[in-house]
């Protein structure tokens, strides 16, 4: 959807073998004032931040660190059965 706009995207992966849940953490963790995203490569809009299979949420957990470092974003909340959402992550 959003190449087809014309946006650099990255869905779930934000490296050849990096989850984006992976990257996020490390930036917050590394501190030194890094931006959630900064080693997640460069992209214009991310979509499926977390690395669910494994119960890492980053989109939920570093909320807060997200919003402050990016005032100006959009932020799209999809819904989803919660059974078919739980059944894709067992």
């Amino acid at each position: 959807f959003f190449a087809c706009a014309g946006y650099r995207s990255m869905h779930y992966r934000c490296g050849p073998s990096v989850a984006c849940a992976e990257c996020i953490r490390s930036s917050v963790e590394e501190g030194k004032g890094n931006k959630p995203l900064a080693n997640c490569g460069k992209a214009e809009a991310y979509s499926q931040l977390d690395n669910g299979s494994h119960g890492n949420f980053p989109q939920v957990q570093y909320l807060e660190q997200i919003v402050e470092s990016y005032p100006n974003a959009t932020f799209l909340l999809t819904f989803r059965n919660v059974s078919n959402w739980y059944h894709s992550l067992t």
